[in-house]
């Protein structure tokens, strides 16, 4: 690790960061580390004698593994749109030390999926679901631009009003989620049904 460029050790601590912030449940604090990322890894060229362009897909898919995917999805677009870039410049040599990697059209196909989910003028939210077998009823402002403007201060606003309940991550920790999160959104003036709203035959726990 230590012959990679400071920028791209700098990305691998917060990657850390970021994976223990997933495995505590709260992915929503991994937002501002991934754009810290991407700003470290636009700083530097695509290759030197130490990296590859691949390297930087792998760090870049490694962060989409790590958002929420739901509520970011034009920052999504933008970090595939990334990773096709650096494919056309990845060599064969430069694969050889990862198992399994991606394709274009591994990400392309993703990568239209989630182009569809924020065109609400020609998909609605049935047809969207029924294209990209989505068996869960979501509510559709969750598709809008502001709601992905808004995503993290609403995270940290919902995290703070469960930090005073000092409420468990357990069994059930969804309905205190969703209670705080009409809350929050409440005050905000944003009207949002909860999935359990939304899928009244489903059971959650």
């Amino acid at each position: 690790m230590e012959n990679y460029p400071t920028e791209i050790q700098e990305a691998v601590k917060i990657m850390y960061e970021m994976r223990g912030n997933s495995e505590g449940m709260m992915t929503w604090k991994n937002f501002p580390l991934a754009k810290k990322i991407i700003t470290l890894l636009d700083s530097i060229p695509n290759r030197s004698e130490h990296h590859t362009p691949y390297d930087k897909i792998f760090i870049l898919n490694f962060i989409m593994d790590n958002i929420s995917s739901s509520d970011t999805p034009r920052f999504t677009i933008e970090i595939m749109e990334k990773e096709l870039a650096l494919l056309k410049e990845v060599l064969p040599a430069d694969l050889e030390e990862y198992n399994d990697p991606l394709t274009a059209e591994d990400i392309e196909e993703e990568l239209q999926m989630w182009r569809d989910y924020i065109d609400t003028e020609h998909f609605s939210n049935d047809e969207w679901c029924k294209k990209y077998s989505h068996y869960m009823k979501f509510d559709p402002i969750e598709r809008s631009e502001i709601w992905e403007e808004k995503y993290y201060e609403i995270e940290s606003k919902i995290d703070a009003e469960l930090m005073k309940e000092d409420m468990p991550r357990g069994l059930g920790f969804c309905f205190a989620y969703w209670s705080s999160k009409h809350k929050v959104l409440a005050e905000m003036g944003i009207e949002w049904q909860s999935p359990q709203e939304m899928n009244p035959g489903v059971v959650f726990d």
